[in-house]
């Protein structure tokens, strides 16, 4: 079982509250977190690994949101630092 978070957005974008649960995968974790919206927006974490984030009916929604009830994963983008410096080996 891997460790998730709940994160309960306020209105200010900061976090209101959180809990804690266990989940075999990602999967079954935002199956979870989409019980969890009811008037606020939800972001799902892995440790420091964010997963999804659920909009509360009726909000806007960006492109890297997903909406409540009906979510769709969108793709994580990873940032990494190229190891070419021009130089040969």
């Amino acid at each position: 079982m891997r460790h998730y978070r709940i994160y309960r957005v306020g209105a200010d974008g900061h976090f209101a509250s959180a809990d804690n649960i266990e989940c075999a995968d990602d999967e079954a974790a935002i199956q979870r977190a989409q019980q969890a919206v009811d008037g606020q927006d939800i972001e799902l974490w892995e440790q420091g690994r964010f997963v999804a984030r659920f909009r509360k009916p009726g909000s806007v929604v960006s492109s890297n949101t997903i909406t409540a009830p009906e979510p769709s994963i969108t793709p994580k983008v990873c940032c990494t630092k190229s190891m070419s410096s021009g130089a040969s080996r």
